[in-house]
């Protein structure tokens, strides 16, 4: 049987999703720092049992967020 990690597309980020931080980063690249910058600036987690978690609508909302502060 295969992992059903194997089959989720990395870069795709589903906004009825719940991702572990560890698959967050693979799906988004970021990096520790720009994570922390993120959740700094506006981005919801969750915290269970010592784990983070990321709903996919919250990192859908927060570069919404985001891009309405970008000056052209």
């Amino acid at each position: 049987m295969s992992d059903p990690h194997e089959t989720m597309t990395p870069g795709i980020i589903d906004p009825r999703m719940i991702y572990s931080k560890e698959e967050f980063f693979r799906r988004t690249g970021l990096k520790a720092a720009a994570y922390r910058e993120a959740k700094k600036n506006g981005l919801r987690v969750r915290y269970v049992h010592k784990r983070v978690f990321v709903y996919g609508q919250d990192w859908l909302d927060y570069l919404l967020k985001c891009e309405g502060e970008i000056s052209h």
